[in-house]
């Protein structure tokens, strides 16, 4: 069926995980926003449920969209984080313009 409207066309995430001694890798895949972000929940969760001297790398390469909502989740992280070894791979060009726009390049902890 056909969608009327292009706020119907529904959005995916999905997360790969990986892990070694030293690392916990969190890829994300696709689209983050309001409607995919309680799907990051558990993935995240568990990062943080993991040996806390592992390094979490949070992986946004495969990211195609974050919007606010993505954004807060990715702070609320952080700050539950606090104290772990915690980095983010950028996402593309148009992901990133979202965090220069919110002046969060800083703030977050993007590998360079």
């Amino acid at each position: 069926m056909p969608h009327d409207n292009l706020g119907d066309l529904p959005t995916t995430t999905t997360t790969r995980t990986a892990a070694d001694a030293q690392t916990h890798l969190v890829s994300v895949i696709g689209e983050v926003d309001l409607g995919t972000i309680e799907e990051l929940r558990p993935t995240f969760r568990a990062a943080l449920d993991s040996d806390p001297a592992r390094r979490i790398v949070i992986d946004l390469g495969a990211c195609e969209f974050i919007d606010s909502a993505g954004v807060a989740a990715l702070l609320r992280f952080q700050g539950q984080a606090e104290g772990r070894d915690l980095l983010i791979l950028p996402g593309p060009p148009a992901v990133q313009r979202v965090f220069a726009v919110l002046g969060l390049l800083d703030r977050l902890p993007f590998a360079e």
